[in-house]
């Protein structure tokens, strides 16, 4: 099935220049030479009122029909509301709209034309663009003008005798293709090209992932791969993007190391994606795995060995097994103990495993001048005073109420990450910028594509 979308301009149905010196217009030609099953008229309203006096433009197929012995069919698609045919705004959504309504009607598969010579500079322009950008089959049309400039039109289009004309018609006589497909791939290619960069460079892997599988047939698979890769990564699937062809590109490729370390990079990439309820809502997983890191590896402290696991799989620290273990976990018990009478009056008991039994165990192991238990301390008050806020209410979280609590903006956070990551030996002068190397390789390789 091959379809014809073709807006109408003044110049159709046929093209008459001084001396009567007539020639088929732009849809006319590509009909006589490309054969469609159908043709979709668009209409403005000057148009429609030219149709309305002697329906012309269904004619000139009609007429067409009969001289090439074909059986093309009409439908018009009227828009008497539009005046204002120089804008460009009023016609992207209406064309596909339209061009989906087609699809819907003739079936995925059908080739649809687009006659981008008639109708007035903003309709063409946009065919040509939705031909660009469209993940169907497009293919823009335009048709050479038989005096090439030199002959002035002359024709009153109130008084059009089609009849006439049309006997007059030299195309009925010669054999001579004016109609060419406009060369629309590095057009296509430059627009895609730089949409992608953008969605890259914003850090919207999503969107850009989902651009690159609408043009699978266009874009090369290792591009296609590495923003694979890059969604992974920015979706924190760890296991995943340790298999990946790419994984060169992560700065750790130790499991635990790495789920650390892309955790505080993602939050990092928050900030920059100006995400802060996200960030401030990531903040308290950050700190559960950062807790029991430092425990494991600056404290050697191994809390798992403490806790008993539920049907759900959910962890408790317990106090019998802290009590019967070994000499250490009397050792965290009386931390503890000592800590929840302070606060509760009351001795520890067994409780899900959270970020708080792990800081208090490490304010009493680190010493008070540590960088790591200052850093620590300042990310649990931003846990407390608005991690809170934001996950019991339906609320925006500004970074000038961050600074009106805490007195410190969203990047002094980024930076204290920084720090605590840095205390637990991850290199962060060498791997901070990480997400935005892998960009660079990203837009390196796609601007190789042509």
């Amino acid at each position: 099935m091959k379809v014809l979308f073709t807006c109408v301009g003044k110049s159709d149905p046929l093209t008459i220049f001084e001396n009567n010196v007539i020639y088929d217009a732009a849809y006319m030609q590509i009909a006589r030479y490309h054969c469609p099953d159908k043709i979709y008229f668009y209409m403005s309203k000057e148009i429609c009122e030219f149709d309305e006096i002697d329906n012309r433009y269904e004619k000139s197929i009609m007429l067409l029909n009969r001289h090439l012995n074909t059986k093309i069919e009409t439908y018009k698609i009227k828009r008497p509301e539009l005046i204002d045919v120089q804008r460009f705004d009023e016609f992207y959504d209406d064309f596909e709209n339209i061009i989906n309504e087609i699809i819907i009607e003739n079936g995925k598969d059908v080739e649809i034309l687009c006659n981008v010579s008639s109708g007035t500079p903003a309709m063409k322009a946009t065919l040509q663009i939705l031909a660009a950008l469209s993940k169907y089959k497009l293919t823009p049309i335009q048709v050479d003008d038989p005096t090439k400039g030199k002959w002035q039109r002359d024709v009153d289009l109130k008084n059009y005798d089609l009849d006439f004309y049309w006997e007059l018609n030299s195309d009925n006589d010669i054999n001579e293709d004016r109609t060419y497909f406009s060369k629309n791939d590095k057009f296509n290619f430059k627009i895609q090209k730089e949409l992608l960069v953008n969605l890259i460079k914003s850090y919207d892997y999503e969107a850009a992932y989902d651009l690159v599988n609408s043009y699978k047939y266009r874009i090369d698979k290792n591009v296609i791969d590495l923003i694979k890769f890059s969604l992974d990564r920015y979706n924190l699937d760890t296991k995943e993007i340790l298999k990946s062809p790419n994984k060169s590109l992560l700065p750790y490729l130790d499991e635990e190391q790495a789920k650390i370390f892309e955790y505080g990079l993602w939050l990092k990439v928050k900030i920059e994606k100006g995400e802060i309820l996200d960030f401030v809502r990531g903040i308290t997983p950050f700190l559960y795995e950062i807790c029991k890191y430092a425990l494991n590896n600056i404290c050697k402290i191994n809390i798992l060995k403490y806790c008993s696991k539920d049907r759900r799989g959910v962890m408790y620290l317990t106090r019998q097994l802290l009590m019967d273990t070994d000499r250490q976990g009397e050792e965290l018990l009386n931390i503890l103990d000592s800590e929840f009478l302070k606060r509760k009056k009351e001795e520890y008991t067994s409780t899900c495993l959270t970020e708080n039994q792990m800081l208090i165990i490490l304010y009493a192991k680190l010493g008070d001048d540590s960088k790591l238990r200052l850093s620590l301390k300042m990310l649990n008050s931003l846990r407390k005073e608005i991690r809170n806020i934001a996950s019991h209410q339906i609320t925006c979280v500004r970074e000038e109420d961050i600074i009106k609590k805490l007195g410190k903006s969203v990047d002094d956070y980024v930076n204290i990450i920084r720090i605590v990551l840095a205390c637990l030996n991850f290199d962060t002068s060498k791997y901070w910028d990480s997400y935005n190397l892998m960009n660079e390789k990203i837009i390196e390789e796609i601007n190789k594509l042509r």
